[in-house]
C-alpha cells in the first residue's frame, strides 16, 4: 500500500464515527488497517444517537418554523428586542406569553442533545453559539421567503432554550455520575 493511501486510510480512521455499528465498514476497517482497533471509538453510540436526534429534530423545527407555512406578500419583521415583552404586559396577552414559552421550548432539545453528545468536548458555550445560529437561519429563512417574522425576541428565547437544555443535560449527568 503506498503512502497516500495510507495516510487516506489512517485520516479516515481518525474521523469515523463509531465504526463498528457500520457493519460491512467495519469488516473492511480492520481488514486494511489492522494497527487501529474498531473498539477505538471517537464518539460513544449514545453520543451517536444524540448527534442523529438533533438533526432528526432540527429537520422536524425547520419543517414546521419554515417549510410548511404560507408565504405572506410581503417581509415581515420587528426589529426591536423585547418587544413581546412590552406587548404583553401592555395588553395582558396570554397568547403572547404561550408565544414566548413555546420559543424558549423549541430548541430545548436541541440543547440537551448536543450536551448528551458532545458536551464535555465542545462546551455550553459553543452550544450555545450553534443554537444561537440555527435561530438565526430559522428567522433569516423566515424573513427572505416571506413565511414567517424576523424577530430578534425569537432568536434570544431560541438561544435561552439551548442554554436551558444544556444546564438541565449537565445537572442530570452531574448527579448520574454521583451514582
Amino acid at each position: 500500500m503506498n503512502g497516500l493511501n495510507r495516510n487516506f486510510l489512517q485520516s479516515l480512521s481518525e474521523n469515523i464515527i463509531a465504526a463498528d455499528s457500520f457493519i460491512p465498514f467495519s469488516q473492511y476497517y480492520t481488514d486494511c488497517c489492522p494497527r487501529f482497533t474498531v473498539c477505538k471509538k471517537i464518539i460513544k453510540s449514545g453520543q451517536a444517537v444524540c448527534a442523529a436526534g438533533v438533526f432528526v429534530w432540527l429537520f422536524i423545527v425547520f419543517l414546521s418554523t419554515v417549510f410548511s407555512r404560507n408565504p405572506y406578500p410581503e417581509m415581515k419583521y420587528e426589529l426591536m428586542p423585547f418587544w413581546s415583552y412590552a406587548y404583553t404586559l401592555q395588553y395582558h396577552s396570554v397568547s403572547m406569553a404561550e408565544e414566548i414559552f413555546l420559543n424558549v421550548l423549541l430548541l430545548m432539545p436541541m440543547g440537551v442533545l448536543l450536551y448528551a453528545a458532545f458536551g464535555r468536548r465542545i462546551g455550553i458555550i459553543r452550544i450555545v453559539a450553534a443554537g444561537f445560529a440555527v435561530s438565526f437561519c430559522i428567522e433569516f429563512l423566515q424573513l427572505v421567503l416571506k413565511r414567517g417574522l424576523f424577530e430578534w425576541d425569537d432568536m434570544i428565547h431560541n438561544t435561552l432554550g439551548v442554554y436551558l437544555g444544556c444546564w438541565m443535560c449537565k445537572k442530570v449527568m452531574d448527579i448520574c455520575k454521583k451514582r
